[in-house]
């Protein structure tokens, strides 16, 4: 278990962490199930060389040292992190900007899926990129689990 994943234990009442992005979403509330699935395939269609796995308690994706995403489940909607508005915008997903960062999706609407496939896509190309004028790995711009946002800088608080 890498770091990102290990936490304090829950407070009474609150379920233990994920171990899996499986286990994720069958706890998350029901009406969300259907669409983290739709969601997870959605990522992975656009990167199926990422790295699923746990990390700050919600489904993330990593391509290399490039963090792709990370989603969760909420009471009312889901959100997708990192999101840089303009790659948004891009994508299709303007009016699901949310805040700095972040994309909802009310869970009472369908998943624009084609945008977000988009916009994963936009995300692969950019850490490719990073990744090769970077010439690998140097080292820099790094978190506690040694994850490079591809952007340079940490999106996730």
């Amino acid at each position: 278990m890498t770091r990102d994943q290990t936490s304090a234990p829950p407070e009474p009442g609150q379920a233990a962490p994920a171990r899996d992005v499986d286990e994720y979403i069958a706890h998350a509330p029901p009406a969300a199930r259907g669409k983290l699935e739709e969601l997870r395939q959605a990522v992975r269609s656009e990167a199926p060389e990422a790295v699923e796995r746990i990390s700050y308690g919600m489904p993330s994706y990593h391509l290399g040292r490039a963090r792709l995403a990370y989603f969760s489940a909420h009471s009312r909607h889901i959100g997708l992190y990192p999101a840089d508005a303009s790659d948004a915008e891009a994508a299709g997903l303007g009016a699901h900007v949310a805040a700095k960062s972040t994309l909802q999706f009310a869970l009472n609407q369908p998943l624009p899926l084609s945008a977000i496939r988009r916009f994963i896509k936009r995300r692969v190309e950019a850490a490719e990129s990073d990744t090769r004028n970077r010439g690998g790995d140097d080292g820099d711009e790094q978190d506690h689990d040694g994850v490079r946002n591809i952007h340079g800088h940490s999106n996730i608080q």
